[in-house]
């Protein structure tokens, strides 16, 4: 009888045995598939990147293919896997709801990677319909502190001699929300009203503060343009006369600005403070910089 129940007992361990093999083999084949599946993504979502790094011309982003079928063929196939791989470890075991608990990881992992994906073809298809028809932009692609893809961008039409220009960074959402600097030109100065960054501490405020100062030669070649032809229509005045009068605009010798606004705490002026320090815009307090 004893030997009976021993028997009876080693049949019941080698089924379960052979359940978590099966089982667990079964998980690690998923696994390894889940693993190609999250480079290959991974490789396609660099390149999509680099390609964005590379645009030079408004052109470059008009004329980009988004291969949205690779995105798809992606979670497709994805979406496959959640339907072959639900195993049932209530007779297998710690070893088999391990593994289960690695593969879950990775389809997160996989998942990130998907939307990320996902968020940089809307970016590039959202950018290029807003791009379209307007030679005159100037961008810049650039990689933030997450690794994540913005851009930075300003027409030279919205170029107002006389009132409020706006410069923009956009990051996942083209329009809402977006990133800008509210800048205007008065006597001489760039006059920066407000840095609105919709994702702070990324480095966003900073490539836009980039791309303006890199506009400044621009302006003042655009400022030159608008006193010429102002002149040439005031015939009565001689250029010294037109010069000495309230017309007459200067050109950018200067930046500056006030930090912060009324009411702001301490700790909240401090960081602006350091971010426009870091940006080499910091003089008494205040936005400043000779050009």
């Amino acid at each position: 009888m004893k030997k009976y129940i021993r028997r009876i007992h080693c049949l019941c361990n080698e089924r379960m045995d052979s359940c978590l093999i099966d089982q667990w083999e079964e998980v690690k084949e998923h696994q390894k598939w889940i693993e190609f599946k999250i480079s290959e993504t991974d490789q396609y979502y660099r390149k999509v990147k680099q390609d964005c790094l590379n645009f030079e011309t408004v052109n470059d982003v008009l004329n980009y293919h988004i291969d949205y079928e690779v995105e798809e063929f992606l979670r497709t196939e994805i979406s496959a896997l959640r339907a072959t791989c639900e195993l049932d470890p209530s007779s297998c075991y710690k070893v088999v709801e391990h593994e289960q608990y690695v593969l879950f990881n990775k389809k997160n992992e996989i998942d990130v990677l998907l939307d990320k994906v996902s968020t940089q073809h809307k970016l590039i298809g959202d950018l290029k319909e807003r791009f379209e028809d307007n030679s005159n932009l100037v961008f810049n692609f650039e990689e933030d502190k997450d690794g994540e893809i913005t851009c930075t961008y300003f027409n030279r039409d919205d170029f107002n001699v006389e009132d409020a220009c706006y410069l923009y960074l956009s990051h996942r959402e083209v329009i809402n929300p977006r990133s800008s600097i509210n800048f205007s030109i008065k006597g001489g100065g760039l006059h920066i009203v407000f840095v609105t960054s919709r994702k702070e501490g990324k480095n966003h405020g900073s490539f836009m503060l980039s791309l303006l100062l890199d506009l400044i030669p621009e302006f003042n070649k655009r400022i030159e343009e608008y006193n010429l032809r102002l002149f040439n229509e005031l015939k009565h005045l001689t250029w010294d006369q037109f010069r000495k009068g309230v017309l007459y605009k200067e050109k950018v010798n200067h930046i500056y600005g006030t930090i912060g606004s009324h009411g702001i705490s301490e700790a909240e002026k401090l960081r602006l403070i350091n971010f426009y320090k870091r940006n080499d815009l910091h003089k008494d307090g205040a936005i400043y910089r000779k050009v």
